[in-house]
């Protein structure tokens, strides 16, 4: 048996993307750039490109990564 409920509202759309990212891609200017601790978590750099790649497209940005000590870098490039 189902209990029918009235007024429950509907949550808000959580989903990755434009503004859904735990990373700050949307947020960036050109020239800006952040870090991500490899220690601290158990992303990998080869792991960590696709991310990238897939916030670029979906913002119509350039993105770049490098290591710098023993951390990722992103950079907004355009």
């Amino acid at each position: 048996m189902y209990e029918i409920e009235k007024g429950v509202p509907i949550p808000e759309l959580t989903r990755r993307g434009k503004s859904g990212s735990k990373y700050p891609f949307a947020k960036m200017e050109v020239g800006d750039s952040f870090f991500i601790d490899t220690e601290s978590s158990e992303i990998t750099f080869k792991g960590f490109r696709p991310t990238v790649y897939r916030y670029a497209k979906i913002l119509n940005c350039k993105f770049t990564i490098r290591k710098v000590d023993g951390r990722f870098r992103v950079w907004r490039k355009a």
